[in-house]
């Protein structure tokens, strides 16, 4: 019986991508969101128009999101960014950080955070028009149920 090499290329490379995720390990940390242009300047949220996001944590650890990631659509909402921050995440090579879950503190109390359509009672992590109905939706900032 002959093996062919290129299913045997695909198994390997398929190996090689477990392997790298089993090196991500999942971290929780607190702090705020800070923004940077193209050229990694950091700039002031307010004021830029092409910016990048970034997680600046309590102990000043600066953590860069992946560009892939589509949760990070959240932080083009000014509320969303003058608020406290728990970000849950897998932390990735380079100290790169994709978002499981993100979560603010009110009063010392951990909130969920997301937007709502009323309309069609969809959730989603990003500002604008809801995907079905074409209506903003609205942001909700709830206490976090306890397990």
């Amino acid at each position: 019986m002959r093996f062919s090499t290129i299913p045997l290329a695909l198994v390997l490379i398929a190996l090689m991508s477990i392997a790298a995720r089993a090196q991500d390990r999942a971290i929780t940390v607190r702090g705020h969101i800070i923004c940077f242009d193209v050229s990694n300047h950091r700039l002031d949220c307010e004021k830029a128009s092409a910016i990048r996001f970034a997680f600046q944590a309590t102990d000043e650890k600066l953590y860069r999101f992946l560009p892939t990631d589509v949760l990070t659509a959240m932080f083009a909402d000014q509320q969303v960014r003058q608020m406290e921050l728990q970000i849950l995440g897998l932390l990735r090579e380079k100290d790169q950080l994709e978002i499981v879950k993100v979560q603010a503190f009110k009063e010392e109390t951990l909130h969920d955070v997301y937007y709502y359509c009323y309309v069609c009672s969809i959730t989603s992590y990003a500002p604008g028009p809801c995907v079905c109905c074409g209506k903003d939706v609205e942001l909700i900032v709830t206490p976090t149920p306890i397990n």
